[in-house]
Formats: C-alpha cells, sequence, structure tokens
C-alpha cells in the first residue's frame, strides 16, 4: 500500500495595503517580498487586498509578484493614489470583503495591514469575525510638531487601537505611548545580489546626488532644491570647476511644484526629475551616482537607505526616523537636521568637494550586508504569525467579547448621563477615624510580555534591592508576584524579602515562552488538564526554592473558571486575583471554593475626560501612573471618596495599590523613564501617613481583614 504524506491546510493570511503596483515605494516593495518569501519557504497563502492604481507595471514590479500562490485584489477603478473618494471606496470595499470571505467564502485565519487607511476595516472585521488583526507600522507623523488631522488619524490608528500584534520597521515607534505593549520591530530588506550585478560608471569630473522616493512634502524636497541652490552659488564649489547634478527619482502629488521650484530659482541645469525608475535602471542610477540624499521630514525605517548602502554609497540624510541606525557619523555618512537648508547646503558641498569621502559608500555596504535581508523580515513575520495562530481560537473569543464590553463599558461617551449621576452619588468624602488597611502589591516581570522580544530581566534584581531599601525605610511591607519563570532566578531575593515581612505570590505568564500554551490548549473558558500539569509546577519550584508562604496566584491573561478555582485551592492557593471584585458593582470579594477575590481600588467618582472633542468618563485607579500624575490634594480626595464608599456598603476601609516593577525603571521608550519613581513613591506614602493612620497588609492579610470583619 503507497503511503502518501497528509498536507496540512496552508494558513491563509489576507494582507492589506492602500496601494500597489504601479505606484512604486517601499511599503509594497515590503509586501511583495515578505509575500514571496511566506510562500515559497513558510508555506502561507497569501491574499493581497489592495487599490487599482493608474499606469503599467515595469518588468521589475511583474518579477516581485510573479508567483502562483500570490493572489493581488485590486478594489475599486483605477485612480491616482491621492484620490479621495476611491481611498474611501477601498476601506468600504475592503472591510465587506473580509466580512465575505469569512461568512461565505474561504475564511482567513488572520488579516495582516501595512497601512493606517486599510488598519481601519481590518480592525472592524476583527472585531466582528474574531479573526486576529497584525499591523505594521511602516512610517507615521506622531513625533512631528504642531497638530495636523493626519497626525490625529495616525494616533489613534497606530496607538490607542488594540491589535492581535502590532509591528513597526523603526525602534523609534517604541518611544510613543502605546495600548499595545508588545510591539515587534521588524526592519525592511535588501537584495544585495540585484546591486553587485550592476558596475558603477561614476566619474571625477561630475558629481552626481540622489533622491529616490516619493514626491512628497513628507520627503523635504523643496529642501533639498533649497540646499543645491546654496551650493552652486557658493564660490569655494564654483572654483572647484565640478559639474554638479541632483538626479531626483520618483513620482508625487508635488512634482509639478517642485519642478516650478527648480525654475524659479534657474536650477534646469542642476536638477534633473527622472520620474518613476525601477529595476535595473534605478540600481544603475544609484551605482552612477556618488551620493545619496534623504532630507525627510518624517521617516520609519527607510528602504531607500538600504538601497543606497547596497549600492556603495555614503549618505547624507536628516536626523528623523530610524535614519541614526543606518547612518553612522563619520563611518558611512551625515546626519542633519530637518528643515535646515543651511546644513543640508553645508554637507552637500563638504561631500562634493572631498572625492575622499567615496569609501564610506564601502562601510555602509558592509553594514547592510549581513544584518538585512528579507529572508530575515519573513522569518520573523512568519514566527509572529505561528504565535498568534497557536492561540487563534482564544485571541479570537477575547477580542469580539472585547467588542461586546464596549457597548456596556461605563467610560464611553454614551454612558453620559450614568457618569453624571454617579459623580454626584459618589462626591461625598469619609469624615471619620478608622486607619486605611493599606496593600502594596507589585508585579515582578519581565519589560516586555513578549517570547520574541527581549526579557530584559536585569532591572528586576536592580528594583528588588531598591524597593527593598524603600520599604524598610517607610517601615511598610508589600505583595510581589513574581512572574513564575522568574522565581528560580531570582530566588536568594525573594526569600530575603519574604523574611522580611513581604508576601510572595505568583503571576502566571501573558506568552508563549512558558505557561500559555498550556493554559489555552484547547479552549480559553474549559481547563484542560495541562493547567493541573502548569500548576504543580508552579508548586514543585515554590517548594524548591524554599519559599514558605506562597498564597496568591494570577492566572496567565485573567483567565479563570470554577474549575480552575478548585485546582488553584488543591495546589495550596487561597487568593485569586485573576478576577478582580470591580469597585461599584461587587463591594465585597465573593468566596468561591475556598478562594479569595481580590477587589479593585478606584476612586468611585468618575472624571469627565475630553478626547477628541468627545467627553469620556474615567475612573482613577489606585496604581503608579495615576499616583505620579496627580498631586497630593487629588490623590487624598479621592482617597476619601473611596473610604466613604466602603463605609456606606459595611466595607473595612482598604486600598490595593498596583504597579509593576519595570515602571521604576530607566528605559527609552518607557511611559516611566526615571528611577527617581522610587522617590516620588516615597514621598506619596510618607504624605500619607502624614494624613491618616495608614495600616500596611500583605494581600493574604488584607483579604483575610476583610472576611473577618465584614
Amino acid at each position: 500500500m503507497e503511503i502518501r504524506k497528509i498536507e496540512k491546510n496552508k494558513p491563509r493570511i489576507a494582507l492589506l495595503v492602500d496601494a500597489w503596483f504601479p505606484l512604486f515605494g517601499g511599503g509594497q516593495v515590503h509586501v511583495a517580498e515578505v509575500s514571496r518569501a511566506l510562500i515559497e519557504s513558510h508555506n502561507y497563502e497569501i491574499d493581497i487586498i489592495t487599490r487599482a492604481i493608474k499606469g503599467r507595471l515595469t518588468h521589475h514590479e511583474k518579477s516581485l509578484t510573479d508567483s502562483t500562490l500570490l493572489h493581488v485584489k485590486e478594489l475599486g477603478w483605477k485612480s491616482t493614489f491621492g484620490n479621495p473618494f476611491m481611498r474611501i471606496w477601498y476601506m468600504i470595499a475592503s472591510f465587506f470583503v473580509l466580512i465575505h470571505a469569512h461568512f461565505f467564502g474561504k475564511k482567513y485565519d488572520l488579516y495582516h495591514s501595512h497601512a493606517v487607511s486599510s488598519s481601519v476595516p481590518m480592525k472592524l472585521a476583527s472585531l466582528i469575525t474574531g479573526v486576529p488583526a497584525v499591523l505594521t507600522v511602516h512610517g507615521t507623523t506622531i513625533f512631528q510638531k504642531g497638530f495636523s488631522v493626519k497626525k490625529l488619524i495616525e494616533r489613534v490608528t497606530l496607538l490607542e487601537t488594540r491589535y492581535a500584534r502590532e509591528i513597526s520597521v523603526a525602534e523609534n515607534f517604541l518611544k510613543a505611548e502605546n495600548v499595545n505593549k508588545n510591539v515587534a520591530i521588524i526592519p525592511n530588506g535588501i537584495r544585495l545580489d540585484n546591486f553587485d550585478a550592476v558596475p558603477d560608471q561614476k566619474t571625477d569630473t561630475t558629481f552626481d546626488a540622489i533622491f529616490v522616493g516619493r514626491l512628497d512634502h513628507i520627503k523635504g524636497i523643496d529642501v533639498l532644491i533649497a540646499a543645491v541652490k546654496k551650493v552652486i552659488e557658493s564660490n569655494e564649489f564654483i572654483q572647484s570647476h565640478k559639474d554638479f547634478l541632483l538626479h531626483i527619482v520618483g513620482e508625487g502629488e508635488e512634482e509639478k511644484s517642485l519642478k516650478k521650484m527648480c525654475e524659479k530659482l534657474e536650477l534646469g541645469k542642476y536638477v534633473k526629475f527622472h520620474g518613476k525608475v525601477s529595476g535595473d535602471a534605478l540600481v544603475q542610477l544609484y551605482k552612477n551616482s556618488d551620493l545619496f540624499v534623504l532630507p525627510s521630514r518624517s521617516e520609519g525605517f527607510p528602504l531607500t537607505l538600504l538601497e543606497a548602502s547596497a549600492a556603495k554609497l555614503p549618505v547624507l540624510a536628516t536626523n528623523v526616523g530610524d535614519n541614526k541606525k543606518l547612518v553612522i557619523e563619520k563611518v558611512n555618512g551625515h546626519l542633519v537636521a530637518p528643515e535646515d537648508v543651511e546644513e543640508l547646503a553645508y554637507y552637500l558641498e563638504h561631500f562634493a568637494l572631498n572625492p575622499g569621502l567615496r569609501h564610506m559608500g564601502e562601510n555602509g555596504y558592509e553594514l547592510v550586508k549581513n544584518e538585512y535581508s528579507w529572508e530575515k523580515v519573513a522569518a520573523k513575520t512568519a514566527e509572529i504569525y505561528e504565535g498568534i495562530l497557536k492561540t487563534k481560537n482564544i485571541d479570537g473569543k477575547m477580542n469580539y467579547m472585547r467588542f461586546l464590553s464596549i457597548f456596556n463599558d461605563a467610560r464611553m461617551p454614551w454612558f453620559l448621563p450614568r457618569i453624571l449621576i454617579e459623580r454626584k452619588l459618589y462626591k461625598e468624602t469619609y469624615k471619620g477615624r478608622l486607619p486605611l488597611k493599606f496593600c502594596l502589591t507589585v508585579d515582578i516581570e519581565h519589560a516586555y510580555g513578549s517570547a520574541d522580544l527581549p526579557h530584559e530581566i536585569d532591572h528586576v534584581s536592580v528594583f528588588l534591592d531598591r524597593f527593598g531599601d524603600m520599604c524598610k525605610t517607610l517601615e511598610i511591607k508589600s505583595t510581589l508576584f513574581c512572574q513564575a519563570d522568574l522565581i528560580e532566578t531570582f530566588q536568594e531575593k525573594l526569600r530575603a524579602m519574604e523574611e522580611s515581612g513581604h508576601e510572595i505570590g505568583i503571576h502566571g505568564l501573558h506568552h508563549e515562552l512558558w505557561g500559555r500554551e498550556k493554559w489555552f490548549l484547547k479552549d480559553a473558558w474549559v481547563p484542560p488538564i495541562e493547567r493541573k500539569k502548569l500548576l504543580k509546577k508552579i508548586r514543585e519550584i515554590v517548594d524548591h526554592c524554599g519559599l514558605k508562604a506562597v498564597r496568591s496566584f494570577r492566572a496567565p491573561n485573567l483567565v479563570v473558571d470554577l474549575t480552575t478555582l478548585a485546582l488553584i485551592r488543591e495546589y495550596g492557593f487561597e487568593i485569586d486575583s485573576s478576577s478582580p471584585a470591580m469597585l461599584g458593582r461587587k463591594p465585597m470579594p465573593k468566596l468561591k471554593d475556598g478562594i479569595c477575590r481580590v477587589p479593585v481600588s478606584r476612586d468611585p467618582m468618575p472624571h469627565i475626560q475630553w478626547k477628541y472633542f468627545v467627553p469620556f468618563g474615567n475612573y482613577i485607579v489606585m496604581n503608579l501612573y495615576n499616583f505620579l500624575k496627580l498631586s497630593d490634594g487629588e490623590i487624598l480626595i479621592a482617597i476619601e471618596r473611596l473610604r466613604e464608599y466602603h463605609r456606606k456598603n459595611k466595607v473595612p476601609p482598604h486600598i490595593v495599590f498596583m504597579c509593576h516593577s519595570w515602571e521604576f525603571q530607566s528605559r527609552e521608550g518607557m511611559k516611566y523613564p526615571s528611577g527617581e519613581n522610587f522617590t516620588e513613591m516615597s514621598k506619596k506614602i510618607a504624605m500619607l501617613k502624614g494624613h491618616m493612620d495608614l495600616e500596611f497588609m500583605t494581600l493574604t492579610e488584607l483579604c483575610t481583614s476583610i472576611y473577618a470583619n465584614p
């Protein structure tokens, strides 16, 4: 009998990008190259859902999309990229394409958008279908000064919308405050063999500078043309007897205005517009030039910088985006300030008069030779896909539940009447003298909760030392929820904290590295046997490390049910902080199967927060962010309102204060940029001690106290 290998169904991915060839740009090349590699090397089926763009495909563009398994669906009528009507049409049409495929056609396993405009229909479709949504950020204006509608839209879609995973080609994107906490950095790639096959034809009597890209305001070509005018008028340059020529390669909305600018400045002899060029013809232009110039006002991780380095060109670029990762001062080029005509002109002339600087191009080539390839980009992308698809059912259910929760979220604008009522109901403050039970809880965890990003656990050791010193000075104790896979690494410090009066709890993992797959193996709400194995493993580690009284447990992604509670109890845990009792709905923590449910502490009176000219409700939770943001007076009033709420509900007055270990560290891109947060935290606690009688407790002591004094 013939044994035939059964091939598994290929994962089907919908890639959404708002424009396709013949519009030639870094985003289109990225999608095309990565799609081919995902199909050929990682066994994916790819559909590219895009707009129909006017123009003819070049031979090079046809070769980029030459794959029998790559399906390109061009929506709408052929138009220019800047056509606003067709852009809106594409957003509507792509949404219905995804919905139709899910309910009436061949379903997609994952959606992946590569543009802001396509992220909107993707996210809406994801909320309805439960299919995970991924977004790649290729560039953004959010770091530019001033206000613009485009910047506002990008803030909402890129930073304030939650995705199954967000990717950025540029590392500087991490500096922005983002609801997506585990943003992956996957830069662009390059094919060096395409450049190595073309010989250069440079001459010593001319100096050729080249710009390649979209003719758009954001690219700063007007600044470059103004700088060229200054170079041409320079006495030193005139005396060098060199012929200067700037090659501008690309198409765009500003082409006419830029040509008029050159005419007005009488630069027709010195600036040549080539229009759209691709393939070997573009490589030849690169190789014939002496310098690549990128005067952008904003960038992500520009593909053209990789191309320039592949062509062994020195680079003169603005210090925006991730340009500094590809342009190293005095090694392969120079960086200048954006929109600085004087500085750009100075370095243009500097390169033109110093032919010895050409060796910088060789340095640039070596820089990209081993670090950037499309195969690596595709492999990292596939790794993210695999991680999402493993937990697709769970993420989909959670995504759908978030969608439903929007309609029952008291913070939404349509709950404004309720918010106004609650503002009157809970505005009273406490007038009594009972001591306030204060429980300080800290999640000790990796700086990022993702398996494919740096774990950066070095901060944990520093945190434990400084936190211990702070608590000793203030004479307080706390409950430390340690991420399960960090217990063995820091067992000695954790034992020391336990011996000094602190309580150690377990903080379950939120990613696939150690426990999430076991917790979510089959169904998000029905615990499989693997949960029992994981709890047993955690208990064995705890006992092996000599931690004596570990009673509190927080499940991965806060997912528990009654059966899981019984398992938690079976392995010696008594406090469940996975599903907290929310203030205002459950004033008393409930006891199920011998497990205490931890209450969440927040100001019971909602606050009105205006965002994008719309009123939202905002509840101030007792955490480090709010402690550092609010004034002493605001904190005291919020706590007194909470104490009055407890008095009316016959609950002992208490606070469960929450923070994370990494919030105290100095790290680029984090919201809390300074280790001085230890000092600020100490000041806030000392201030509270001066205004009220605080009784510091561990979480177990607090819950026991609440149950003992109903």
